[in-house]
């Protein structure tokens, strides 16, 4: 109608008075008027009757189910009530009068509301405040909203209105009463093919709409398809959308079922190009989604993906289930993506075979073997409706000239007669040929549908390898960083079987060159001594001879054996044997050196036995100790320090101790003027921590001197048991003279314990150092490290799985190790602590030795009663170059780390081929093979900026900054002394060099600068170029020398900018608090260390990193690639206390950690690329090998 409708028509409008046609009219004209839309305003003001908030509408289940399809919410059931919350104040939306909730879904509320303008039922959607707080939900919900607004069609739930209302959108929709199909399945009905091709056609004719406007469904499920009884019951025209036009040619039919299909929730839609999902986020229910979104290839999501879910739908009209069900989700999305569906007529033998094969197409597993609309899915439907031949697949000849027949019966009957007796055996030969060609294209598409799923498969397969290999890979360096190199080795063997069964060369390559180095590391028996013999444990072990012989013997009796190092007797039998002196207590406690190359044994039964090794003659034999409580520890005093005589000390089983005086042949004098000495602390005792059973109150008892040893000069004495701990011991007197004071003061008798060790428990082992300024001390499950003049904590403490059995140090003094009584052997660095190897044996390890003449090798003597020489990786460096003033002083043990001036940066001298070190004191220039080295020496009061110090590419000039000088050094190497050019520049914190002869500044401060210069022969550099830039934590130059990578206090990138303008070219990396960077001298990666411990690799020229990030404990503060052999190698330095090596193609690490006593400060590698040098906070620089490239 074109004029407006009177107010009585508008009356009779809000009372649905109107006859039909008039009504339809002035619907129309009000929508698009708002001067009568103001009139309706106006007749419905005023309040409004509104139901209870809880009451819900018994017919509104399909938008319930609407509201259930993407996250069903317990609780919510089939009547609508929800159950678990209570109900919600209705929204207040401008012009609508809401009168209940229906229900409730994982993201919105609907209510049923009338529209006061129109008179109408609608539903109203508003978002939960759950769905208001996600922004991946409000943007489905909007989705939703705007995809089906555009949409008018018979098929399809009309949306009036949407908008937004107090910060909560809203959407308004059409009402339909008649529940939805998943409910008529749920409840028994069975649907014929006839009515289940209608239904899937009309279906098809909505989706086809959506398509016409750019909108994939994305979750099409019977329960997404609502039903309009009330329209379905009037008739209605079957219409096919065409999407160039976005007319619809109507297709009259006679309708079998009175119910009419409407498409709804369209909350997951794609429109036109948006991508609301992640790439590989799987929306959709999984018995109804597609391969391509069951897979998480959202890119793939199109068309077909909609007529794939049709196809579900009329799968399980035909067959009344889905084409996939498994146990779990995740079972069914397997199913979906490499499974084949049974065909519907082998589920249900009646489905005709035309829909059958419509069903199929719909549901393979290419979306290019689907077809490509929902257009012509329906036209292929009505094909099959109508009795034409149906595009899925071509009708044969007699299939043809039935339906002739059946449409023109006379004529068909007469032209069937001529054929048959003309035309016979050329249609059957005919129609042989046509099934034999059908057949093969049939069993060309299964099999190459049969290699689609074996390719996914195995591609499926090969990510689960690989990620088992990666897992693998991780445990097996686990592995050989806690010790247990050999089962780390096994490891790596059985990841690089999975790595090559998933077609992963790279972890291949990576795992070869970490078993590689790991060998390297793998502790090895170099030759064996005793023979198996559980009879005599080897419970003591001593090298003697310089090393040339070793001496073995047994607590538990049998001879003490001396056996040759180098070379072997023909029988495997000792060079010498040495009987007991009593043989009803034979058993040796202890072997010590003697002067002039002798050895001394101590036996249980007191005997003091001196002998010659090499000749097996005894020198002298004394009953030192006639005591009724065997001997159970001994110690004597080292030759060098006897500075109160040759002295051996016996720890008896009665927890009391003698000392003897070898020279003079007589006790020393404890309190009471008796020998005797209790291992009792009588002052205030550190707390104990003993376990203690629910009857023993008190203390307890004194138990055996396990451990007993000389310190310092030999004018302390320390003891151990199994109660009081460590008790350190001043000198008593001998019988014939007195010693000096051990005391500095003399304030305290010597002849009082004066120190009690807190150690928190039994101790079982104890043995002091080769300097005699400290001690080991091994408890029930942990060695720790103490030093004697500074008593009141250790130096660092270390677990151990058993009871430590054996204790030994190095001839150096650099190296310890503890053994326990299941089997466990562990070296330890003596001044950091750090653990250097591990050994695994089946029996208690009982003795411990390291050779003097043979490095990196321990002796172990078992319980089996057999020993061995094994080799050891305890020292990896090549080379050890210590900034002066040397850092340890004898004696003491210095904490370094708060020492600014020991705190070194290194790098190599390629002019010399040697190594250069820089600290605040001084530059350092190593030449090779010990020659004199040369030294750069600000003044006493000054010091150099290490970070500014740098050397040329080919060593000849190096570059050096005083702090607080406005000027820097160019210092000329090439003649025999060196010539200093001073450069006016403030500020200098950093230098590097571009090539030979070009290098860079950086300066801080209010000259905030980077500087391009140039040597030159006269005025030491001319700068080229400077731009501002303040701040910079890291810098490293490009090998093509035109750009530089700079990281920026307070910015998330690091960037290269041109050396000569300072703008930014190239790629940029986002990492956060850069503290150090470097470039690959082959320009095909960059790293960047930052935030936390992680360092990135970033390929060149991309800007996105690779799959793992290099890890420490710690700051990295310095980065470097290699060169030559080592290329593709990238090396980091930690704060963690190590520098490591990794893979730059993968960032899996590459061999064992280069271990430092603090933290290291930079890393570098030589020209040659088979070296590393690393600067360590310690004051030491050292040379390790460097690892070579993959094979």
């Amino acid at each position: 109608m074109t004029e407006c409708p009177t107010a009585d028509q508008l009356r009779m409008l809000l009372d649905a008075a109107l006859p039909a046609p008039d009504q339809a009219a002035v619907e129309g004209h009000v929508d698009h008027c708002a001067a009568c839309q103001q009139a309706l305003e106006q007749l419905t003001a005023g309040p409004q009757p509104r139901p209870k908030p809880g009451w819900v509408d018994p017919l509104a289940s399909t938008f319930l189910a609407r509201v259930q399809a993407l996250s069903p919410v317990p609780g919510l059931g089939a009547t609508g009530a929800w159950r678990d919350d209570a109900p919600v104040p209705p929204p207040d939306v401008p012009g609508y009068d809401v009168e209940g909730e229906l229900g409730r879904g994982g993201m919105g509320v609907v209510f049923k509301a009338r529209h006061r303008r129109l008179n109408r039922t609608v539903a109203l959607k508003v978002l939960t405040e759950g769905g208001l707080a996600d922004p991946g939900v409000r943007a489905r919900f909007l989705i939703e909203a705007e995809a089906v607004a555009q949409l008018r069609h018979p098929h399809v739930v009309q949306v009036y209105e949407f908008g937004e209302h107090a910060g909560r959108p809203y959407l308004a929709m059409e009402y339909v009463g008649g529940g939805n199909l998943a409910e008529r399945l749920a409840a028994g009905r069975r649907f014929t093919p006839t009515e289940a091709a209608e239904l899937v056609a009309a279906t098809a004719d909505g989706v086809a709409a959506a398509h016409a406007k750019g909108i994939i469904h994305r979750d099409l499920k019977p329960s997404n398809i609502l039903l309009n009884a009330e329209r379905g019951a009037r008739g209605s025209e079957s219409k096919t959308a065409d999407p160039s036009s976005g007319a619809f040619n109507s297709a009259p039919r006679a309708p079998h079922s009175a119910l009419e299909p409407m498409v709804a929730d369209f909350g997951i839609a794609r429109v036109g190009q948006s991508h609301v999902t992640a790439t590989g986020e799987v929306l959709g229910t999984p018995s109804y989604m597609a391969p391509e979104q069951a897979a998480g290839k959202t890119r793939e999501v199109g068309t077909a993906t909609d007529v794939y879910g049709l196809g579900t739908i009329l799968y399980e009209l035909l067959t009344g289930r889905p084409p996939f069900e498994g146990e779990t989700a995740v079972d069914t999305l397997q199913r979906v993506v490499h499974s084949l569906p049974r065909s519907p007529r082998a589920v249900a033998p009646g489905v005709p075979r035309d829909l059958d094969t419509i069903c199929m197409k719909c549901l393979e597993k290419s979306p290019a073997k689907r077809y490509p609309t929902a257009d012509a899915l329906a036209a292929d439907l009505r094909a099959h409706l109508d009795g034409r031949t149906i595009v899925a697949r071509p009708a044969r000849s007699w299939e043809r000239a039935a339906r002739l027949a059946r449409r023109n019966p006379v004529p068909a009957a007469a032209l069937a007669a001529v054929a048959a007796t003309t035309l016979g055996a050329l249609v059957w030969v005919n129609e042989a040929r046509r099934e034999e060609a059908a057949a093969r294209r049939g069993e060309e598409a299964a099999r190459l549908a049969a290699q689609d799923n074996e390719r996914d498969a195995l591609h499926a397969k090969n990510l689960a390898e690989r990620g088992a290999a990666l897992t693998a890979f991780d445990r097996a360096v686990s592995l050989c960083e806690a010790g247990s190199v050999a089962a780390g080795l096994d490891e790596f063997a059985r990841v690089a079987a999975l790595a090559e069964r998933a077609g992963d060369a790279e972890l291949v390559a990576v795992v070869r060159r970490n078993v590689a180095a790991w060998e390297d590391h793998r502790p090895r028996e170099v030759r064996r001594f005793d023979p198996p013999d559980p009879a005599r444990p080897v419970t003591a072990a001593l090298f003697a001879a310089d090393g040339r012989l070793l001496v073995t013997a047994s607590r538990r009796g049998g001879p003490v054996r001396v056996w040759p190092v180098e070379g072997q007797r023909p029988d495997a039998t000792p060079a010498h044997e040495l009987a007991a002196p009593d043989p009803k207590r034979p058993g040796v406690v202890g072997l010590f050196p003697a002067p002039g190359g002798r050895v001394l044994a101590v036996y249980e039964s007191g005997h003091v036995v001196e002998w010659e090794p090499g000749t097996g003659e005894v020198v002298r034999s004394d009953l030192a100790f006639d005591l009724a409580s065997p001997v159970r520890a001994a110690g004597a005093t080292a030759p060098g320090r006897e500075q109160s005589g040759r002295l051996v000390a016996a720890g008896c089983a009665d927890g009391t101790f003698r000392l003897w005086d070898a020279d003079r042949r007589e006790f020393l004098i404890g309190p009471g003027d008796t020998p005797v000495f209790p291992h009792h602390f009588r002052g205030p005792k550190k707390l104990q921590r003993f376990p203690s059973g629910p009857d023993a109150p008190g203390p307890a008892p004194p138990g055996p001197v396990t451990a007993i040893d000389f310190g310092d000069v030999g004018n302390m004495l320390l003891t151990a048991g199994e109660t009081d701990g460590v008790i350190l011991h001043g000198m008593p007197v001998p019988k014939t003279g007195r010693v000096g004071d051990p005391i500095a003061d003399g304030r305290i008798d010597p002849r009082v314990p004066y120190h009690q060790f807190d150690l928190g428990g039994a101790v079982f082992r104890l043995l002091v150092s080769p300097d005699r300024q400290h001690f080991l001390a091994g408890g029930a499950t942990a060695v720790s490290l103490w030093t004697i003049h500074e008593r009141d904590r250790p130096l660092w403490t270390h677990g151990h799985p058993d009871r430590v059995t054996a204790l030994a140090f190095s001839p150096d003094g650099r190296v310890c190790a503890s053994a326990d009584r299941g089997g466990t052997v562990r070296c330890w660095d003596v001044q950091s602590g750090d653990f250097r190897a591990q050994l695994n044996f089946a029996e208690p390890v009982a003795a411990l030795c390291f050779p003097a003449a043979t490095p990196n090798a321990l002796l172990i003597g078992s319980d089996s009663g057999a020993s061995a020489l094994w080799r050891l990786p305890l020292l990896a460096e090549l080379a050890e170059r210590p900034a002066e003033p040397r850092p340890v002083g004898p004696g003491v043990v210095i904490r370094i780390g708060s020492n600014p001036d020991q705190a070194v940066r290194a790098g190599f001298d390629p002019m010399r081929r040697g190594e250069w070190t820089a600290t605040p004191r001084r530059l350092l220039f190593w030449p090779p093979d010990n020659a004199p080295r040369s030294a750069i020496v600000p003044q006493d009061t000054e010091a150099l900026v290490a970070d500014a110090v740098s050397v040329s590419p080919d060593g000849r000039v190096a570059l050096m900054v005083v702090a607080g000088r406005p000027t820097f050094s160019v210092c000329d190497r090439t003649g025999p002394k060196v010539a200093f050019k001073r450069v006016p520049a403030a500020g200098v914190t950093r230098t590097g060099f571009l090539t030979d002869a070009a290098f860079f500044t950086i300066s801080e401060g209010a000259a905030a600068e980077f500087g391009l210069w140039e040597l030159d022969r006269e005025k030491g550099a001319t700068r080229r170029a400077a731009w501002p830039v303040a701040g910079v934590t890291c810098a490293a130059p490009h090998p093509d020398g035109k750009s530089v990578l700079l990281g920026v206090a307070g910015s998330e990138r690091v960037a290269f900018r041109d050396v000569a303008t300072g703008k930014e070219v190239g790629p940029a990396f986002r990492h956060a608090a850069a503290t150090a960077a470097a470039v690959d001298p082959g320009g095909r990666w960059a790293a960047t260390a930052g935030a936390g411990q992680g360092v990135r690799v970033w390929p060149l020229p991309g800007d996105r990193p690779v799959e793992r990030s290099p890890l420490h404990a710690d700051r990295v503060n310095a980065l470097a690639f290699g060169t030559g052999p080592s290329a593709g190698v990238l090396a980091t330095a930690s704060s963690d206390g190590t520098a490591r090596f990794w893979d730059a193609r993968t960032g899996h690490p590459l061999g064992p950690p280069l271990r430092h006593p603090e933290a290291v400060l930079s890393v570098a590698f030589d020209p040659a690329g088979e070296r590393v040098i690393t600067g360590c906070r310690n004051g030491y620089a050292k040379v390790w090998p460097a690892p070579r490239a993959a094979p």
